[in-house]
């Protein structure tokens, strides 16, 4: 005798999924798999597709690092799931422009911009930090090709073109080198003067320094690039032409600000020198400019001036009398 019964066949694909999903995490994470039914999972971590010769699922899998996990469940009637994906990205997700020197030394407080390839403007920008780091946010970016923008003393400099979402840093190197400034006068190189200095158009570029005994400063600034400097002596300026600083030969740049010998005569009348009178030197503007000297018998004091003094009315310089 023969009973009846019923033979249900399955057909229905497992669901599977991935707690927690893709997405930004601070930190390393377990990611586990699961499915609604019992169901071996297989699944890859180089973004290719899984088979059921793929890596088995078993235990929690630990995500330390950027990665595409793609999964699938095949249940014991065969029947096999959508294939899912999920992105992961681990740590802080930022965009970095790290600009130096040639040798290494970190250029900060650096405004950093970026733009398209094609040249547009993004209206992003950033500045660099003790580290020579500009820090930017790569989802204000939508994915295509970039170059950044550094502003260094009145000259500008490109990075390389580079591609997002692909793109993490980008190094800029600026190589410089060092530019030797003598200040002289008639009586020879002039130390404790300040230099300042300039772009061609005359702009000043917030940087200066003092000479040193021999009359010199030096100035570590981008090779290829064009400066003037100046150099300010008694109240007067005076400046070098411009010269472009060269990656291979001395740079020597020489400001030259004359000078001689000034006689002051003090008397009444042109018969009645005026002697032990305390003379002081001003520019025509009316402020000190730190010199001074007493008449001798003949009414006269002589100073040996560093650069040149302009003439008010029959002397050079305003003498005072006490």
């Amino acid at each position: 005798m023969y009973g009846l019964g019923v033979l249900n066949i399955d057909r229905t694909a497992p669901v599977v999924q991935a707690r927690p999903v893709g997405g930004s995490y601070a930190s390393p994470i377990y990611v586990h798999l699961r499915a609604n039914e019992d169901a071996r999972i297989y699944y890859t971590l180089d973004g290719t597709t899984p088979t059921a010769q793929s890596l088995r699922y078993r235990s929690p899998l630990l995500v330390n690092q950027d990665l595409t996990l793609q999964f699938m469940g095949v249940d014991p009637a065969g029947n096999q799931s959508a294939i899912h994906s999920e992105d992961y990205s681990i740590g802080a997700r930022e965009l970095t422009c790290t600009v130096k020197t040639g040798d290494g030394v970190p250029l900060a407080g650096l405004r950093v911009y970026g733009f398209t390839e094609g040249g547009s403007y993004t209206g992003i920008h950033a500045t660099t930090d003790e580290h020579g780091k500009a820090v930017f946010d790569p989802e204000a970016f939508s994915d295509g090709n970039y170059r950044f923008r550094i502003d260094y003393l009145g000259h500008r400099f490109w990075s390389e073109t580079f591609a997002l979402p692909a793109t993490r840093s980008v190094n800029v190197t600026i190589d410089q080198s060092p530019v030797n400034v003598s200040v002289s006068t008639s009586t020879g190189p002039s130390g404790g003067v300040k230099v300042y200095l300039f772009s061609p158009s005359g702009s000043y570029l917030g940087r200066y320094g003092v000479t040193d005994e021999n009359g010199v400063v030096v100035f570590d600034l981008p090779v290829d690039c064009s400066f003037k400097f100046r150099a300010d002596i008694l109240g007067s300026r005076y400046f070098s032409d411009t010269f472009t600083v060269s990656g291979t030969a001395p740079n020597n740049v020489g400001v030259d600000a004359g000078g001689g010998r000034l006689l002051v005569t003090v008397q009444e009348e042109a018969s009645h020198p005026m002697e032990g009178v305390k003379v002081y030197l001003f520019n025509p503007f009316g402020s000190y400019l730190g010199r001074k000297g007493i008449t001798d018998s003949s009414g006269r004091v002589f100073r040996r001036i560093r650069g040149h003094v302009q003439a008010t009315g029959r002397l050079p310089g305003i003498p005072v009398l006490e």
